[in-house]
């Protein structure tokens, strides 16, 4: 709001106040009201400052009294400034949850009507430290791609926060949270599948043996059927890759024996092997 205190012996006709925005148009009056009618006037009007957008203005007042006296103030200036943050709106996160591998795409429409946009910046949080990436503009839309192995290399999840910086020399800046988070959706490698001996003579026992490796979380169990009804738990001894198991084959029948090998990570991923030995008489 604009004020100015005026007096006169007799009365006070009009006063305003006389802005030059430095356009080359010259100065546009603004009319201040009365605000209380004693001798002493006190005179006010509300112009917004939008009108102007930032900017240097030049003013000064100009008074009336009754007789058409006149009086003026010195020119004066005044500065307004953007102190108005952007505002961040729309984000987006393709996919959320996202596949350990793959990448993560983050978007956020970022708009300022005053001033224009400096930086916007999204900062991701894995618990124990923070990473800034900074996200690029197509029109108002800002983005970043986040790749799971290279950038974040962990499981889990994870919290970000987008803050957006005006130009303007007060550099109003805004900011909002999430999170998203990475899994693991991919089961086991399973590799050099062995049988010791194929054919088995019955009676004798056969060591079946597999590699199995999981490189994003851990292997938790690798589990081996017989005919779709016999399971056997295969240990890889405490440590190493290479999981076996015995199997009996008394009691079989001379004839092919299909097997299934189920390695499970973890997460709960399984992968799966299929195949057969001989059991000869």
């Amino acid at each position: 709001g604009v004020f100015a205190s005026v007096s006169d012996d007799v009365a006070v006709s009009s006063v305003s106040i006389l802005i030059d925005d430095g356009s080359g148009s010259g100065s546009v009056p603004y009319s201040l009201s009365d605000l209380t009618g004693d001798p002493t006037y006190n005179y006010a009007t509300a112009i917004s400052s939008t009108l102007f957008g930032i900017n240097t203005l030049y003013y000064n007042f100009y008074a009336l009294d009754s007789s058409s006296n006149a009086a003026t103030t010195t020119v004066d200036s005044l500065d307004i400034y953007d102190c108005v943050a952007p505002t961040i709106s729309s984000v987006t996160e393709y996919y959320d949850p996202v596949t350990y591998g793959d990448s993560i795409i983050i978007t956020a429409d970022v708009t300022d009507d005053i001033s224009g946009i400096a930086s916007v910046v999204l900062t991701v949080d894995d618990g124990t430290t923070t990473t800034d990436y900074d996200m690029t503009p197509s029109g108002s839309t800002y983005s970043v791609t986040i790749d799971t192995v290279s950038d974040l290399g962990a499981l889990g999840t994870y919290d970000y926060t987008i803050t957006a910086t005006d130009d303007s020399s007060n550099a109003n800046s805004d900011s909002v949270s999430d999170d998203f988070t990475v899994n693991d959706e991919t089961g086991p490698t399973l590799s050099s599948l062995t049988e010791v001996t194929d054919p088995v003579d019955y009676a004798d026992p056969i060591v079946i043996s597999i590699d199995a490796v999981d490189d994003i979380s851990s292997v938790a169990s690798v589990d081996l059927v017989v005919d779709g009804t016999t399971s056997y738990s295969m240990s890889n001894g405490g440590s190493g890759d290479t999981y076996s198991a015995t199997i009996d084959t008394t009691g079989m029948t001379v004839d092919v024996h299909t097997y299934e090998i189920t390695a499970t990570d973890s997460e709960g991923n399984p992968s799966t092997t299929t195949d057969d030995f001989t059991v000869q008489d």
